[in-house]
């Protein structure tokens, strides 16, 4: 079985590796036998769609994206893999830059032939609140396309109000938070939110375990 994580941080091992790293062992606890490929899209050379319609020439025997760079195999592999999972942080109420690029590449060439589970984690500078009523709806356009493309409902994992630098007192303080909160905060809620990260990743691995029946 062929899982993917994708992770759309431009930060090694910081609050999206740790909680993708949470998901990988609930998926694992079920599926240890899974091929669970883990992918870092900074380190990638590629940009976003150019519309130059490679995808959608009739002679193709599959819908596949023309652009041979970093990721041409990767977006191929996705579309006839069992799940993938993508993890990012929230910039300026959405995806990072480089995750939406990904998956402008990822999806225009059209649907999959199969179902595929997919499951977002998300980590962000923001409480629940201000997730829903802000976030939320900004991230709602791609999650509607991704589950046209991949037949299935995604599902989220959230941290917020995360915990996202050492030294704080190096560092110009954000103008809504305070550096004692959130790491008030984080003790709090850090640990629950990696439990979470690993619940969900038992939940996901139950769903790809009924697709294969």
């Amino acid at each position: 079985m062929k899982i993917y994580a994708i992770n759309g941080s431009p930060r090694k091992g910081w609050n999206d590796a740790q909680m993708l790293d949470s998901f990988k062992k609930g998926v694992l606890s079920l599926i240890p036998d899974a091929d669970y490929q883990e992918v870092f899209l900074y380190d990638l050379n590629y940009k976003g769609c150019r519309s130059c319609f490679g995808c959608k020439l009739l002679s193709l025997s599959e819908p596949r994206c023309a652009i041979k760079d970093d990721i041409y195999e990767l977006l191929h592999e996705l579309r006839h893999c069992d799940g993938f999972v993508f993890a990012s942080p929230i910039y300026f109420s959405d995806a990072s830059a480089e995750l939406k690029a990904f998956f402008e590449r990822l999806m225009y060439p059209g649907p999959v032939i199969k179902e595929i589970p997919i499951h977002a984690i998300y980590t962000m500078n923001a409480k629940k609140d201000k997730f829903d009523s802000v976030f939320l709806p900004s991230l709602s356009t791609t999650h509607k396309a991704l589950e046209h493309n991949f037949k299935t409902k995604l599902n989220m994992t959230c941290a917020y109000y995360t915990f996202q630098r050492n030294n704080e007192h190096l560092y110009k303080p954000s103008s809504h938070s305070k550096p004692e909160d959130k790491l008030a905060y984080h003790n709090l809620h850090w640990e629950n939110d990696l439990q979470n990260a690993y619940i969900d990743g038992v939940h996901f691995a139950e769903k790809l375990l009924q697709i294969r029946k």
